[in-house]
């Protein structure tokens, strides 16, 4: 088991990086080779766009399969 961070590779691909998903946007902040990734909302304090109750996203901190990536995760480039 292996875990990896934006510390221990920085140029990572989608380490470090934000993904759009589920009408919010997350940010990669590692990778654990025996489960996948994990995405942590980027605004935590904005609820859920789909959720009547408006609940916020303050622990919804996610693992994603390394497939979601570019299918459900999109990156979010920012003109670079």
């Amino acid at each position: 088991m292996a875990i990896l961070t934006t510390e221990t590779h920085p140029d990572h691909d989608v380490i470090g990086r934000r993904f759009r998903a589920f009408g919010g946007e997350y940010i990669c902040d590692s990778y654990d080779t025996d489960c996948g990734f994990w995405m942590t909302p980027a605004n935590p304090d904005q609820p859920y766009p789909f959720d009547v109750s408006n609940t916020p996203r303050k622990d919804e901190r996610r693992n994603v399969s390394e497939r979601a990536i570019g299918r459900t995760y999109h990156r979010v480039w920012n003109g670079a």
